[in-house]
């Protein structure tokens, strides 16, 4: 009996530990934005700054960190950009025309925002990138949102990689997975529509990675649910991300 009563004393102990740990270490990339000093606010601001690498910004990455440090240090910022600081519902949102370099209708946007945990002992913070031609979203290099989970105890800020423990999906369901053979010169591919693989001309692979669907997120200056748009050539399906207090659930 009393051998029984440790077993069961053991396993709830694990399962209280388990419940409490919902981001495991193995899913974070340790370090990677360093700490935030002790005598900081913790606020949007100081998570931005933390996040921003002075040492290497290509293209749009390096008009936002300039921008950024125009914004710290009182001065004025491009004729052609807008950046928004709004740190009690912690979002900060910039946005760059690129008009005169892409043609029209091109738009870099970034933004950033934090929740608080239901455990009490974390931050979420997210970073989403993308670039908008006509309203529409155009996958490049930086596209995607990122998420950096903050400790309260230890103030240290940690890059989450696996994103799939907060419901995320960089996919969404659509497999862009192909293979292509010189040969024949056709291409074996799977349905955007239907998810049903078929093979296909080379030219009707060029009009496949066209209509590949693209993910819009918008992240919530006020509420706390991620807004998703995914453009496929039927039409735009909207989306929710919504939070619990820990990750996200699609609705």
């Amino acid at each position: 009996m009393k051998n029984s009563i440790t077993l069961l004393f053991l396993l709830l102990s694990f399962s209280v530990a388990h419940a409490q740990e919902p981001y495991p270490q193995e899913a974070l990339v340790e370090s990677e934005y360093g700490t935030i000093d002790k005598n900081q606010k913790v606020n949007i601001i100081t998570f931005v700054t933390a996040m921003e690498d002075e040492e290497e910004h290509p293209e749009f990455l390096g008009d936002f960190y300039d921008a950024w440090q125009n914004y710290l240090h009182g001065r004025k910022l491009k004729n052609n950009e807008t950046l928004v600081v709004d740190v009690k519902n912690g979002y900060m949102h910039y946005e760059q025309d690129y008009d005169d370099v892409d043609g029209p209708g091109w738009k870099g946007i970034k933004e950033e925002c934090y929740w608080n945990c239901s455990d009490g002992r974390h931050k979420l913070i997210c970073e989403n990138v993308m670039f908008l031609q006509d309203g529409k979203p155009s996958e490049g290099q930086y596209d995607g949102i990122q998420f950096v989970l903050y400790d309260n105890a230890t103030r240290q800020l940690n890059r989450i990689w696996d994103k799939q423990i907060l419901g995320i999906d960089d996919t969404w369901g659509y497999d862009g997975s192909y293979s292509t053979d010189p040969q024949t010169k056709t291409a074996k591919v799977k349905d955007w529509q239907t998810g049903e693989p078929k093979t296909i001309t080379m030219e009707e692979f060029d009009k496949w990675l066209d209509e590949k669907p693209t993910f819009e997120y918008r992240l919530p200056r006020q509420g706390k649910n991620i807004q998703l748009i995914i453009h496929t050539p039927q039409g735009k399906i909207n989306k929710q991300l919504v939070w619990d207090g820990l990750k996200f659930r699609v609705e």
